[in-house]
């Protein structure tokens, strides 16, 4: 009979594994929350417990986040500075969409999208992205109406946006191990995605 035991005890823990370890290596696979959340207790973490208001971002990626509790309060990080610079994007009164890097939307997508893993740089387009702002700042004009309120509101959305990446990249180490390539890839498509919003905004930009 002890043989019999071991395998029933080996055969649900090498299927969880297997689900688990498609989370990285198939390239369209769906993740779901209690493939996640069995693992982290399979490893024994700590739950983060919260109130019923403490929302970070969508009820199925909390559900998961508050299983890793470094992940949790990294997320937490980003959701702030991601508030932070949606305030200043906004406060230069231009027609961008900053959405598009909400962490909520970017960890919803890893945690539970159906994606292509691709090898490309989360954060190749970074100094693109960096350019464009200083090229904004440079070319309002020097006649155009309260020019030092709208470069000095382009320059704290620059600042804004480098503290918000860096928490990104920050939340890149926190996320489950199994799933980093996923957060990499998405990280990629969406500031893509900013990096051309941003270059429209550039070319379109008419100052009074």
């Amino acid at each position: 009979m002890q043989p019999t035991m071991k395998i029933k005890n080996i055969i649900p823990f090498y299927c969880l594994m297997t689900l688990i370890a498609a989370c990285g290596s198939n390239k369209s696979t769906k993740i779901s929350s209690s493939d996640l959340i069995e693992a982290s207790e399979q490893y024994g973490y700590d739950t983060v417990t919260v109130s019923a208001k403490d929302t970070v971002c969508s009820q199925d990626v909390d559900q998961v986040l508050r299983h890793y509790p470094e992940f949790y309060h990294a997320t937490k990080r980003a959701k702030k500075s991601y508030e932070a610079w949606l305030q200043q994007e906004k406060s230069m009164g231009m027609k961008t969409l900053p959405e598009v890097m909400d962490v909520s939307i970017i960890l919803d997508k890893t945690l539970h999208g159906k994606i292509t893993v691709t090898g490309d740089s989360a954060w190749q387009v970074l100094p693109a992205i960096d350019s464009i702002y200083l090229q904004l700042i440079a070319n309002v004009p020097d006649d155009a109406k309260d020019i030092d309120v709208k470069k000095s509101n382009i320059g704290r959305t620059r600042k804004a946006w480098q503290r918000y990446t860096e928490q990104l990249q920050r939340l890149a180490g926190t996320v489950p191990e199994e799933c980093q390539d996923r957060y990499r890839t998405i990280m990629g498509t969406q500031t893509k995605k900013y990096l051309t919003q941003l270059q429209q905004t550039k070319n379109n930009t008419k100052y009074q």
